[in-house]
């Protein structure tokens, strides 16, 4: 449950929602009526051993120990808030869960199967968590740690985070065309976490492919305001009333208009069924309508070239993070010339397409996991490694709230963080531990002044 929710650029909320935390913290604790167990198909049932958590990709816990009638097992445990959530997770397809031995749930709805890529028969237990009080977060009363040894602790995360975002994209890459995969993943990077959603729904109806087809046939003059149309229109800022109060120039926004109706007439385009698109609560230059464009800008930059391509070749040919950072920056955050006179940008002219942050959250969130992922699939062990030596390279522009608050209870101060990788590895321990509530796992107290 805990290892395979979607984890892309952003995540918004907390990790798990209230029934999936008390599921995983009644497992973890045994918090529920442990005699006379049976399972959902009437096997007995004894818990000898619960298992150890696992912090990477995979089944929830490891090395567990069931007796099963009478049979001895050895495995691996998985959980969910349904039965049915074993194959909407895809779990069926995917050899880490082929060691499972029990599938623990809240609801087990209508009874099937619960099978492994083998074709193994999982059994399911349904368990009702006892009401506990969550336990009070024990490092409010600790002392300092010192900074080495919560950054060693860290990197462990910072890993974990890392594989998991990789492993994402490799899952991805391998059913579906690199190209797009990389397009979403950019897209994801613009949406933040407001409006990630309406970014995922705008690159899915008007795919990186059908781009390209539509710019070999668009003069190079005419390339960046023919992308513009293409993705506002699609986003539904040049038809919904709305949405087209957000591009304040009448001029410019009934050119737009008119190049997509010309070209979702010729192309057989579409705009996103209910597009969400939000403004409330976002700095200007964060506006979706803003993002946009910036997308439009640095596809603009890549053509003819494909951007997934040229990135893994710069990659592949260069140690250097400073020539990889200027490299990306280049094409990713450097403007070029309309945009600095662009008429979404009359009240603040615009010096970059995306912040120093969010560019470090581009490198290490998507550009380096993808890397990875590359090299996993093409069985290139040194490609894969050098993204994570190059991650770890990565300095520290901001530190989101979430990290702010972690560090303030452990009376740290955000400026001795320097790396954004050690950043994302207090999010990750953040998810996992104070999020969840399993203060008595965390491997940090023992590093603490008492």
């Amino acid at each position: 449950m805990i290892n395979c929710l979607p984890n892309r650029i952003a995540e918004p909320g907390l990790l798990l929602n209230r029934k999936e935390k008390s599921l995983y913290n009644a497992w973890l604790n045994q918090a529920f009526i442990t005699t006379d167990l049976r399972t959902v198909d009437g096997q007995s049932l004894s818990i000898l051993k619960p298992g150890e958590r696992n912090e990477t990709e995979g089944p929830d816990f490891h090395t567990a120990m069931i007796l099963i009638d009478g049979r001895f097992e050895q495995g691996d445990i998985e959980l969910h808030l349904d039965s049915a959530d074993w194959y909407r997770h895809n779990h069926d397809r995917d050899p880490h869960y082929n060691n499972v031995i029990l599938h623990v749930v809240l609801t087990s709805g209508k009874a099937i199967p619960i099978k492994t890529s083998q074709n193994r028969i999982v059994p399911t237990l349904r368990i009702a968590p006892a009401e506990t009080i969550l336990a009070i977060q024990a490092c409010k009363e600790w002392g300092r740690i010192s900074i080495p040894d919560f950054c060693n602790v860290l990197q462990k995360f910072a890993e974990i985070r890392f594989r998991r975002k990789a492993q994402t994209f490799r899952t991805l890459i391998m059913s579906n065309d690199v190209e797009q995969i990389f397009y979403e993943g950019l897209a994801d990077v613009l949406g933040y976490s407001r409006n990630r959603l309406g970014f995922v729904n705008l690159t899915k109806k008007i795919p990186i492919q059908t781009i390209q087809s539509i710019l070999k046939e668009t003069p190079s003059d005419q390339r960046i305001i023919v992308l513009e149309s293409l993705l506002f229109g699609t986003a539904g800022f040049l038809t919904k009333p709305e949405l087209r109060e957000f591009i304040r120039d009448t001029d410019y926004s009934n050119g737009l208009r008119q190049i997509w109706l010309r070209l979702s007439r010729k192309y057989n385009l579409s705009e996103v069924e209910s597009p969400e698109w939000h403004f409330a609560g976002s700095r200007p230059p964060n506006f979706p309508s803003l993002r946009i464009a910036a997308l439009a800008q640095i596809l603009d930059k890549f053509y003819p070239a494909r951007p997934a391509a040229s990135w893994l070749q710069i990659l592949s040919n260069t140690r250097n993070i400073q020539t990889i950072k200027d490299w990306a920056g280049d094409k990713f955050q450097q403007p070029d010339g309309l945009w600095r006179n662009h008429p979404l940008l009359k009240q603040q002219p615009g010096k970059w397409l995306i912040g120093a942050q969010r560019f470090n959250d581009l490198l290490s969130n998507l550009l380096l996991p993808f890397g990875w992922a590359a090299g996993s699939i093409n069985n290139d062990p040194i490609l894969s490694d050098r993204c994570i030596t190059l991650a770890e390279q990565i300095e520290c522009c901001e530190v989101p709230g979430i990290v702010k608050t972690a560090l303030n209870r452990l009376s740290l101060t955000p400026r001795e963080l320097k790396s954004n990788y050690i950043i994302q590895g207090v999010i990750e321990f953040t998810r996992r531990y104070c999020d969840m509530n399993t203060c008595k796992l965390c491997p940090l107290e023992k590093y603490a002044e008492k």
